[in-house]
């Protein structure tokens, strides 16, 4: 499974809860922490992004597509 897809099943099954980790995507270290689909902090090897806060499931896809792609 791709990360996109990780995440979002993350997502799924916690939600109105705070999520987060560190993980390794491609060599790159990468920490997360989101509530539903907003992602507050998204850190790939010291490049921080950060989403809009209650965006649409399909905006969040782009989202995290638009970076782990």
């Amino acid at each position: 499974m791709d990360t996109v897809k990780e995440l979002n099943v993350l997502r799924k099954a916690n939600k109105n809860k705070w999520v987060s980790g560190i993980f390794v995507y491609n060599g790159k270290s990468v920490s997360y922490k989101a509530y539903n689909t907003w992602v507050q902090v998204l850190d790939v090897d010291g490049v921080r992004y950060s989403s809009g806060m209650d965006i649409s499931v399909k905006d969040y896809m782009v989202f995290l597509k638009g970076i782990f792609a």
